[in-house]
């Protein structure tokens, strides 16, 4: 696999399978996972990985011994938290102002810090404050394009407190400042 002509690397395909079990494939590179694979897909193959552990440690457990009702409730808790999140992250992305901090989420939540944060990251591939922060500066966009409101004026309409930190963070997710993203894009 070649990624530009000084770059040479290795990808190695294989089938997925335990024993007699297939579960798909598996691509392993022999190179910096870094620069070819973003971050999704390495989630992706971590919890892959774990799935499939879990999976196959559950096989050497008697099936008598998990009861049905305990792993379908297991799986029902899953998918309601994963529902509860994903209306969470639709509130935060139509109104991030009304998230001020990480208190107020887990608020929100109805969950603890830590359950929160491990929580959203398994289910959506980041962090909930990187996420947070993202959906402010996307909003941050818009009023800056669409709006005549001041840089002031927008950074508290996304939930900032201080307009400096809303112009680092601005110009450490677009590369530009507020007013040179204006520039371009009015």
């Amino acid at each position: 696999f070649f990624r530009n002509n000084s770059d040479c690397s290795v990808l190695f395909l294989s089938p997925l399978h335990s024993g007699s079990r297939q579960f798909g494939y598996i691509s392993v590179s022999y190179f910096n996972n870094n620069s070819i694979y973003d971050r999704y897909y390495l989630n992706f193959a971590a919890c892959l990985d774990i799935g499939l552990n879990r999976l196959l440690n559950h096989d050497s457990i008697p099936a008598a011994s998990v009861p049905k009702a305990a792993e379908n409730s297991r799986t029902l808790k899953t998918a309601e938290r994963y529902s509860e999140l994903s209306a969470l992250r639709e509130k935060m992305k139509a109104s991030p102002e009304n998230f001020p901090n990480i208190e107020t989420i887990c608020t929100e939540a109805g969950m603890s810090r830590s359950s929160l944060q491990k929580n959203y990251s398994a289910f959506f591939g980041k962090s909930v404050f990187d996420d947070l922060i993202h959906f402010r500066v996307e909003k941050a966009k818009l009023l800056l394009a669409k709006s005549s409101l001041s840089i002031s004026e927008i950074a508290v309409s996304c939930g900032y407190s201080y307009e400096s930190y809303f112009m680092k963070q601005f110009k450490k997710i677009t590369s530009l400042t507020p007013s040179e993203f204006r520039s371009d894009h009015s």
